[in-house]
This record gives structure tokens, C-alpha cells and sequence, in this order.
């Protein structure tokens, strides 16, 4: 059964096996948590994120979706990019809460 804390700070100082944090469809690191890993750990995940792009048709990620990428220099075994909106951010919150995310499946499938 899995076990959860609330621990108020910084997220990348944390260990975890995973990390899931918000993305723009584009998969650009470019704020938040994503912002904060691209300048701690270097541009691997940025890297692994275009490259994941360029193998993609449409290329970008639409809502309810996930790309679950390896740690790429963290500690973490897998970092977790869900999107909530779309590429053109014509979302509204009822958008977004009719698009569950089952990411712990995804993610870590034996540990439910």
C-alpha cells in the first residue's frame, strides 16, 4: 500500500523513485518544476524530450496525457510530464478534470 507524506520545500531536493510534475504540450522545460530540473541536472531530459517529440505524430502531447521519461542525472527512476491542456491553450477546468490521469500505472505498474 503506498504510503503519503505532505512535505512543504523544494522538490528536487526530495528522493523518490518518480517524479510527476506539469508540462505544456510542447515538452519545453521552461518553468516550474521542469524549469527547476532543466537548470539542476543539465539538458539530458530537455534532449530526451525534443527527441521524443520528433518521433511523434501529431508532436505534441495532448490533455490527459504523459510522457514518462528516465531520470536523465536525478536521483529519481523515472520523471512523469503530464499535460492538462492543449496546444493551443483552449482549456478550461472542465477540460481538465475530464481527463484523469492514471500516471501511477503508467509510471510504476506494480506498485498500485
Amino acid at each position: 500500500m503506498p504510503v503519503w507524506q505532505m512535505i512543504h520545500g523544494d522538490l528536487l531536493d526530495l528522493e523518490a523513485d518518480g517524479l510527476l510534475c506539469s508540462a505544456n504540450p510542447q515538452r519545453n522545460l521552461s518553468g516550474g518544476v521542469g524549469g527547476a530540473f532543466l537548470l539542476r541536472y543539465g539538458p539530458a531530459m530537455q534532449t530526451y524530450l525534443h527527441d521524443e517529440r520528433g518521433q511523434r505524430e501529431p508532436p505534441y502531447v495532448g490533455p490527459g496525457q504523459a510522457v514518462v521519461a528516465p531520470g536523465c542525472g536525478s536521483p529519481c527512476l523515472a520523471v512523469a510530464h503530464a499535460v492538462a491542456i492543449d496546444a493551443f491553450y483552449n482549456t478550461t477546468t472542465d477540460s481538465i478534470a475530464a481527463k484523469p490521469f492514471d500516471l501511477l500505472v503508467t509510471v510504476f505498474p506494480d506498485r498500485r
